[in-house]
């Protein structure tokens, strides 16, 4: 049986620590679409492992989308 699994590195600057650490985390869903539409920049809502909404660039909000993580709607 062959279980491959991704490895990462601290030191990823696109790993899933890294991308944890730049994201902005709200407990309201409220607040974290209003966030997002306020940004400069476009900004992506995901729904976290924590119970918390996780704001992100549509980069980050990729790479999270592949490792299982929705999007909120």
């Amino acid at each position: 049986m062959n279980t491959t699994t991704p490895t990462t590195t601290t030191n990823d600057p696109n790993g899933p620590e890294a991308v944890l650490k730049r994201a902005c985390r709200f407990k309201s869903r409220e607040l974290a679409f209003s966030f997002a539409y306020r940004a400069a920049k476009p900004m992506r809502v995901m729904l976290g492992d924590d119970e918390r909404y996780w704001v992100v660039t549509p980069a980050d909000a990729s790479r999270l989308e592949r490792w299982g993580y929705e999007y909120a709607n």
